[in-house]
């Protein structure tokens, strides 16, 4: 984690590569996907022999969903894409998303909301 304190008060707070805690808020099943996003991953996941995690169910209500992102490690709460991930995912800070000031990523008029586990599997 990477912070800024100034007079006791955080100023700055986001999750740098390999310190993330796992809560699994930024990693959806359903993501704004742009060509470049998909044509990147399709790479990586073809040079780097890596598989779409088992589907994780939960109970809403009486029925077992799965809105989890199929890249993310079920055992580390890990990206198993992390170099190549979508512009949507490398963009986000959960602390502007809670404070509500998160923004599209630049080019977001160029994507298409995509089921991750359908597109790469």
């Amino acid at each position: 984690m990477s912070t800024s304190v100034k007079d006791g008060l955080i100023t700055d707070f986001f999750t740098e590569r390999g310190n993330c805690k796992g809560c699994g808020e930024c990693c959806g099943r359903f993501l704004p996907l742009s060509h470049f996003d998909v044509a990147r991953l399709r790479g990586f996941i073809e040079r780097n022999g890596v598989s779409l995690q088992p589907e994780e169910f939960v109970d809403f209500d009486g029925m077992k969903i799965n809105l989890q992102c199929p890249f993310l490690d079920i055992h580390t709460r890990e990206c198993t894409v992390y170099d190549a991930r979508p512009e949507i995912c490398r963009t986000y800070r959960c602390d502007k998303h809670k404070r509500g000031e998160f923004r599209l990523p630049f080019g977001y008029r160029g994507m298409a909301l995509a089921d991750m586990r359908e597109v790469f599997s």
